[in-house]
């Protein structure tokens, strides 16, 4: 009898059978579902839970969500609702749209026919028993998403879109979560020729090479990059090195993001290579490197909590943030270098708009005409001009008193109608000294 996880897989523990080590894990898994449980009772019942707040996205990142919530929790984070609704087609005009629509034409077609035998070919629902309809529905998906996004076809899609099939059930429902999953990783199948695929392999080695040992060992084996690995981790959303028990909590972590989720995947890879450091450094010759990239990695995590927390720590964010870092350094450069090129080339130009600058401009609170501005600039001084902030009571004063005080003080540079001042109150600037020349010409000019 072959044991299978919640999603239908086979078990294939590292060493064989179910062993130790994955007992040990889903028994953290039942310990993070009771912590959910707990939270979801505590502070967000029914359809609270949707809302992201930062204690909800605190307790999904670091346990996950429960089986009962998984499904409403990934269509509502991942932005389906929205998506559904602004698409001008439904899915089922999306299914029937023809193959040479597609962005890459009738051979995307083709290509997903030669995929869809290779896509978990050991799960019941994808077999080629004739009852299973598995591959017909991720047909269905991969190319009305190609219709949807305007994304060619690549291949890490059709795993995507098969797993997201066996968790949510809902065809409909996977398809435009799919559809905002392709364009949360628009970097890697929306940009030509993989190019953020390629920064991403570059921040994750980034990471990797803070520990020198480690970058020693690998490069004495002839591992300059972990281009073995990566682009089969990061496109397929580590579907094929997770188990599944860990995979789903891992996503969860992802659905609950807001902003770059790629940023999630970068770390989990990244964590991934820096646990297993000591299997790496063990590995003699690229054979043995590639098999701890290929099965080792993820196929010996025994406890999912200390996982996730694991791709939070700081260290895994450091190193990834360095090379952005450097990025935006060499961006900086590159600006001040163009600037200081036409500074040089127009040197004139340059000093009479370093002077313009260099001149203090008075931004004041609420508008006013140039003409008040131009005149506060000259240096004419404000005669008898008052502050809106009223002077305190004086001992023995009532209360009427100070209101009348406060009323005469008050300056509003605030627009009337025509000039005509709200009732009960004084015109604008009428605390100004009206016999000035120029405060004369202002008021004029402010038809006040």
């Amino acid at each position: 009898m072959v044991a299978r996880d919640e999603l239908g897989f086979e078990i294939v523990a590292a060493g064989g059978g179910t062993g130790k080590r994955y007992e040990r894990l889903m028994e953290s898994c039942r310990e993070c579902d009771a912590s959910w449980r707990a939270f979801r009772d505590k502070k967000c019942r029914g359809e609270r839970c949707l809302i992201r707040t930062r204690a909800l996205v605190s307790q999904v990142t670091k346990h996950g969500l429960d089986e009962s919530d998984r499904a409403r929790c990934w269509y509502t984070w991942s932005g389906a609702p929205i998506e559904r609704k602004k698409s001008k087609r439904t899915y089922e005009q999306l299914c029937e749209l023809p193959s040479s629509d597609l962005p890459g034409g009738p051979k995307d077609a083709k290509q997903v026919d030669l995929d869809l035998p290779r896509t978990f070919p050991d799960h019941p629902e994808f077999s080629m028993d004739e009852e299973a309809e598995g591959r017909e529905r991720l047909r269905r998906i991969l190319l009305a998403a190609s219709h949807h996004t305007g994304y060619a076809y690549l291949q890490g899609m059709n795993f995507l879109a098969g797993f997201l099939l066996l968790v949510l059930e809902s065809e409909q429902e996977a398809f435009w979560v799919f559809a905002c999953l392709l364009r949360s990783l628009h970097k890697y199948f929306g940009r030509p020729n993989l190019v953020g695929l390629k920064e991403d392999l570059n921040a994750v080695s980034r990471a990797v090479s803070e520990r020198e040992e480690l970058r020693k060992h690998l490069r004495d084996q002839g591992v300059e990059d972990f281009s073995l690995c990566l682009p089969k981790w990061l496109l397929c959303g580590f579907v094929l090195v997770l188990e599944t028990p860990l995979l789903l909590r891992a996503w969860d972590a992802f659905w609950v993001q807001r902003g770059d989720r790629g940023k999630y995947l970068r770390k989990v890879a990244a964590f991934l290579l820096l646990s297993n450091e000591e299997e790496l450094l063990r590995a003699e010759g690229l054979g043995e490197v590639y098999a701890v990239l290929s099965r080792g990695c993820g196929r010996n995590v025994s406890d999912a909590s200390e996982f996730l927390l694991g791709v939070e720590s700081t260290r895994v964010e450091a190193a990834l943030a360095e090379e952005k870092g450097e990025e935006g350094r060499s961006r900086e450069g590159n600006e001040e270098g163009r600037k200081r090129k036409v500074a040089g080339g127009h040197e004139g130009a340059g000093e009479a708009r370093s002077a313009k600058e260099a001149k203090p401009e008075l931004v004041p609170m609420t508008p006013v005409s140039r003409a008040l501005q131009d005149w506060i600039q000259s240096g004419t001084p404000l005669m008898g001009l008052r502050t809106t902030k009223a002077p305190r009571a004086r001992a023995g004063e009532d209360g009427k008193g100070t209101a009348r005080r406060r009323r005469n003080l008050s300056l509003s540079l605030s627009r009337r109608k025509r000039g005509t001042p709200a009732s009960g109150r004084r015109t604008p600037m009428a605390d100004m000294d009206h016999n000035s020349i120029e405060m004369k010409a202002i008021v004029r000019r402010l038809e006040l």
